[in-house]
């Protein structure tokens, strides 16, 4: 999958976006994220762009970009989530898939096409940008 630019300036915004989310975690679950990953937010982020986290929202209806939620479901489930949590959403992911695809196929009664779920299309933009750097 080739890299727009259009990509690499959302992923540029999310990583301002992620960061100033990061800012409202608790301290111990911050400390739980690598440092060598949060430089490399901080180093591919736009300096030119500010967003403002507004604490009168839930992180659910603060305004950004999909870039972002996936760079925040990232940390989540990498870093924030316990083992046991983490082996949770995985089953709630499955299913979630086993039951579109079932209900898709029984709608249409013609075999699914396997198509690649958006933030994991996201997630290998951001880690390809991430690793040229």
């Amino acid at each position: 999958m080739e890299i727009t630019n259009s990509d690499i300036q959302n992923i540029k915004l999310a990583c301002v976006e992620t960061e100033e989310v990061l800012k409202y975690l608790k301290k111990e679950d911050y400390e739980k994220i690598p440092q060598d990953f949060l430089d490399t937010i901080h180093k591919n982020k736009d300096e030119n762009y500010t967003w403002q986290y507004d604490t009168s929202k839930t992180l659910a209806k603060q305004n950004f970009n999909e870039y972002t939620m996936v760079l925040l479901a990232l940390i989540n489930n990498n870093y924030l989530l316990s083992k046991e949590k983490r082996e949770l959403m995985d089953k709630i992911y499955e299913n979630n898939d086993k039951l579109t695809k079932s209900n898709i196929e029984s709608n249409n009664n013609l075999p699914m096409v396997q198509k690649e779920k958006w933030y994991n299309r996201i997630f290998r933009k951001i880690m390809g940008i991430f690793k040229k750097k």
